[in-house]
């Protein structure tokens, strides 16, 4: 086959494989799901302590011990928490130097 015929049977391999799990749910373990988004695998554990994560929102537990995340939820929960607003500090104090709160506090970051 030339390079053609190969790149025109992946792309139609891709097509139909879109147009059959159109409607299906994808699930990601806490392993996968770490590798997708760059999170730790801590960072999603404490998520679902704190309540970030919503049991039958944004994951399952078939069992026990699993957890299975939903990607379609999660990428929109990714959607609303990843826009970062910066806001303007107020320049108009000058921290003192002696007061290291003030000094590190440069801005507030809502996440």
């Amino acid at each position: 086959m030339t390079n053609n015929v190969k790149q025109n049977c992946a792309d139609a391999h891709d097509l139909l494989r879109k147009e059959n799990f159109k409607g299906v749910e994808e699930y990601l373990t806490i392993k996968g799901l770490s590798k997708r988004i760059k999170y730790k695998k801590q960072t999603l554990y404490n998520y679902i302590y704190n309540g970030k994560f919503i049991l039958g929102k944004h994951y399952i537990k078939p069992s026990p011990k699993k957890i299975l995340f939903i990607w379609s939820a999660i990428h929109t929960w990714m959607g609303d928490t990843t826009t970062i607003q910066l806001q303007k500090c107020n320049d108009s104090k000058e921290p003192k130097k002696n007061n290291k709160k003030e000094r590190f506090q440069a801005c507030v970051i809502n996440i």
